[in-house]
């Protein structure tokens, strides 16, 4: 009899036992279930990963500038993340877009766009281009640059009522055919200038400066911080900007929409809401939700953060940013241009 209840006193404390490991091993199974979706999972994994991080353009200009910027503060707020900027050049930036858009799914890459070109090159309908700009995962805006049109400073030409006045054929330089530096061009030739000639084909905004201090062209546009040093230097004057408004720095310089009427100002408008996308920041498609929300935050707070404004100031890097959601709605109104802007831009592609 006693050593039945010796058994039966084994079997229940082995039963117990197994009962509450049992327990402990679900419980700790639900606790691991509750984590994924969350932010907790989504640090988790991105600790000791590399994010790779595409510039569809050439080390040492602009785009890149404000990518290596942000690579150093997005560890920062992911800790244990690692981000490595990758320069993937072509195509007035479609190779790396193109890149960025087919990159696995998994939230480790990451890209700068061009937004008025990748518009540009959508709405158009352009060769070899492999993306959707309405499904990117959208994680906010880097800045957004005005547009001015400067002219040599040794020329008669003060004002942009001078150069209308001027019937005969006026040069001004940009780079590639297709670029947002090209399709601001031919919306003035359109709004004001039509005895405009637009010579592309220089590589560098420096390139065309150059040409522009020897008297081969009269001049050229560009986002305004491109532009300011030949501005402040009196090597060049500011004549007409697209923005919605006037900037400080020459405040007598009028807007596109302020000197156009009729459809001839909604064209500017209209013109003048694409450049509101500026550089943009995307992920491919349809990336965990909660790893979108992780990388969307850790922009936010990069851009925020008083090192990196401190550091761009004094690089000359004009921050403005927007949220995800809001690059992605503007995007959504960007591709739903007007016939006569889209029209505008498909010839400006074609050259």
């Amino acid at each position: 009899m006693r050593r039945f209840w010796r058994t039966f006193v084994s079997v229940l404390m082995v039963g117990t036992l197994a009962l509450s490991l049992a327990g402990c091993q679900a419980s700790e199974k639900s606790n691991t279930q509750s984590k994924v979706g969350t932010r907790e999972d989504a640090l988790a994994f991105y600790k000791d990963k590399n994010l790779n991080f595409i510039v569809p353009y050439n080390a040492g200009g602009g785009y890149d500038q404000y990518a290596r910027l942000l690579a150093q503060y997005i560890p920062k707020y992911i800790p244990g993340l690692t981000v490595v900027v990758r320069n993937v050049p072509g195509g007035g930036s479609l190779t790396g877009t193109n890149e960025l858009y087919l990159a696995k799914a998994d939230g480790l890459t990451i890209g700068i766009l061009n937004g008025v070109g990748m518009v540009a090159d959508q709405a158009a309908k352009q060769a070899g281009v492999k993306f959707d700009l309405n499904k990117f995962t959208w994680l906010g805006r880097l800045n957004n640059e005005p547009k001015v049109m400067i002219v040599d400073a040794r020329t008669n030409y003060k004002s942009i009522e001078d150069l209308k006045k001027d019937k005969n054929t006026l040069k001004f330089a940009t780079n590639g055919v297709g670029s947002s530096e090209y399709v601001t061009l031919e919306v003035t030739k359109k709004l004001f200038l039509p005895q405009m000639d637009i010579v592309s084909g220089y590589n560098t905004a420096a390139e065309y400066d150059v040409s522009m201090l020897r008297g081969e062209v009269l001049g050229s546009s560009g986002s305004v911080s491109s532009r300011m040093p030949l501005i402040e230097q009196k090597k060049a004057v500011p004549v007409l900007l697209y923005g919605l408004k006037r900037d400080p720095a020459f405040p007598d310089v009028p807007l596109a929409t302020e000197i156009t009427t009729g459809q001839d100002k909604d064209l500017a408008a209209n013109f003048i809401t694409l450049l509101e996308l500026g550089r943009d920041l995307a992920a491919p498609p349809a990336i965990p939700q909660e790893r979108a929300d992780l990388l969307r935050e850790a922009i936010a707070k990069s851009l925020a953060d008083p090192e990196l404004v401190s550091k761009a100031k004094q690089a000359k890097l004009e921050i403005s940013p927007l949220s995800g959601p809001e690059i992605e709605q503007l995007m959504k109104q960007s591709l739903q241009m007007p016939d006569d802007l889209k029209t505008l831009i498909t010839k400006a592609l074609a050259g």
